[in-house]
């Protein structure tokens, strides 16, 4: 039987669930870090030829691979976000914790609504 304020099909976030959740995505965020220094290497070692050893595709590979350096790392930075939140939720701050019968049907809607896929 549920709770007064709460329904059957409105879970409450345990910290276990949340402090599960936040090392996912963690991790997530560290192969994404670990790949964008793979290319910013992999650029590097490019860049760092002399100027007469370069042609075109070569500049064009470097840049490519510093877009897509550019862009995981700005991934893992909105993931860290979505991370330290979910930490937030674990550590059970009563002023930011959603009000009873109003917190999601599980972590996949949170991680939803702080990433904004709820939308």
């Amino acid at each position: 039987m549920a709770e007064p304020g709460t329904t059957p099909s409105s879970p409450t976030f345990t910290a276990q669930a949340l402090a599960h959740a936040a090392r996912r995505k963690a991790g997530r965020v560290q192969r994404k870090l670990q790949e964008a220094e793979v290319d910013i290497r992999s650029a590097n070692t490019v860049l760092t030829q002399p100027p007469e050893e370069l042609d075109e595709e070569d500049m064009r590979e470097a840049a490519d691979l510093n877009v897509a350096a550019e862009q995981k790392v700005h991934d893992a930075t909105e993931e860290l976000e979505v991370v330290k939140e979910l930490l937030v939720h674990a550590a059970g701050d009563p002023a930011t914790l959603p009000p009873a019968g109003h917190n999601g049907d599980g972590v996949k809607s949170l991680l939803d609504k702080l990433t904004g896929r709820d939308a």
